[in-house]
């Protein structure tokens, strides 16, 4: 009986721990929060670069998240680069915003998140 007690008490000890774990967890219900492979790529070759020579036009860049008619998109800031808009969808197509369905992307975008900013990175909030 004694076994059977303790048997219970640990499963009940173990049941509250679960629940009060997954209670203390943020949720975010409309957002998978993951970083495509060729972003995760992308971001760990600029690291290598800014290791390298932090003087170079990398170290001041950043990737930010969007949603956009339900989906995610990445674009890259950086305001040293004479790049253009780079903005790409998940499977790192690089979409143009002036052609259908992102024509209106820039003005529609949602959500913003810091994905990874490089350490010279300032965000004026674009």
């Amino acid at each position: 009986m004694i076994i059977r007690k303790t048997n219970s008490l640990l499963i009940l000890s173990g049941l509250m721990t679960v629940l009060i774990l997954l209670s203390s967890c943020k949720k975010d219900v409309t957002v998978l929060d993951t970083i495509p492979p060729w972003l995760k790529q992308t971001i760990a070759r600029d690291m290598t670069i800014i290791r390298q020579s932090p003087h170079l036009v990398n170290n001041f860049g950043a990737w930010y998240r969007y949603l956009y008619l339900g989906k995610q998109y990445f674009q890259y800031e950086n305001l040293l680069s004479s790049a253009s808009l780079q903005i790409f969808d998940y499977s790192g197509n690089r979409i143009n915003v002036f052609e259908e369905p992102y024509e209106n992307f820039l003005a529609f975008r949602c959500c913003r998140k810091l994905i990874w900013k490089a350490p010279g990175y300032v965000d004026i909030g674009l």
